[in-house]
Order: structure tokens, then C-alpha cells, then sequence
């Protein structure tokens, strides 16, 4: 009996497509187990399906596009890991990822709301005189200086590396 990417290189091969437009046709319990089976291109249509909506959920939570294509990113490799665990007795394929997503997605948002990412301030808001001295502080520890002179009109004294390193945590 064929398997079932020996059938997507028949079909592709009689309709004149990619192996990758011919798998299209499957639904996504088939193309999950093709996938399982070690075909490749199953997991590239099962990407393409979902790949929007799966970042649409993430980047709706996160609210950061570099972190919501992080998390895609992990969904995505996971399923691809996993794939084998996947029952579609028990749910559809769809409802699983965008659970997944949503999941992941909470929990990079806690991961980023605990950094402080969300909490930003306004550029207007920060003192003038504390960026020129952190832009100093930046550049003499860039250059190995062991002590750093960051005094601007005698408000501020020297203070050595060590001591500019705890002001960086």
C-alpha cells in the first residue's frame, strides 16, 4: 500500500503542482499525520494556514510585534515537535494552536509586565542631564576605564567602574 507522501507525489506529479499545493488538499488530521509520517511539507501548509491568525492572537496580547513572532515561533516548533501527541478525536487542529498561542502568549506577556516593558516613559519626561551621564557612564565602561569621571558642572563627583556597574542592575 502507498504511503501517504508517496500519494502527494502522485498528485502533485498528475496536476502539474508543487508537492507543497498538492498537500493543500488535505484536510488537517491528514495533513498532522503526513507530518508525523516525516513529510515536510505538511508542516509548511499547516504553517501558511495558520500562521496569521496565530500571530494575531499573539501580537493582540503581547502588543509587541518582536515578541509576538517570538512566541509564533514557538508554537509553531512545538507543534512541529509534538505533532505525534495530537489527537483530532479530541479537538481540531486550529483550536489547538490558537489555544497554544493564546497560552504562550499570556504567559510572554507576564514574562515582559515583570520586566518592566509596558512600563515606558515618555522621552520628554526624562532628565536631560541623567542621559548625558548614562551616555557617558555607556561609553568609558565600553573602553575599560577603571574609574569614570562623570561630573557636569561639579554636580556629580567620580565614581569608579564598580560602582558604575551597581548603578547598571
Amino acid at each position: 500500500m502507498a504511503g501517504k507522501g508517496d500519494v502527494i507525489n502522485a498528485i502533485a506529479e498528475q496536476a502539474g503542482i508543487s508537492k507543497k499545493e498538492a498537500a493543500a488538499a488535505f484536510d488537517d488530521a491528514e495533513l498532522v499525520r503526513l507530518l508525523v509520517t516525516g513529510n515536510r511539507d505538511a508542516m509548511e501548509v499547516i504553517f501558511d494556514r495558520y500562521y496569521r491568525l496565530v500571530m494575531r492572537i499573539t501580537l493582540n496580547i503581547v502588543r509587541d510585534t518582536g515578541e509576538a513572532q517570538d512566541v509564533c515561533q514557538i508554537v509553531f516548533t512545538d507543534f512541529y515537535r509534538h505533532a505525534k501527541l495530537f489527537d483530532p478525536a479530541r479537538g481540531n487542529l486550529k483550536t489547538w494552536l490558537m489555544q497554544y498561542a493564546y497560552g504562550r502568549s499570556i504567559n510572554g506577556r507576564r514574562r515582559l509586565k515583570a520586566r518592566g516593558f509596558y512600563e515606558q516613559t515618555d522621552i520628554e519626561a526624562v532628565n536631560p542631564a541623567l542621559l548625558v551621564r548614562g551616555a557617558k557612564l555607556f561609553a568609558a565602561l565600553c573602553n575599560g576605564a577603571d574609574r569614570i569621571d562623570l561630573r557636569r558642572n561639579d554636580d556629580v563627583g567620580e565614581i569608579s567602574s564598580r560602582e558604575a556597574a551597581k548603578l547598571e542592575r
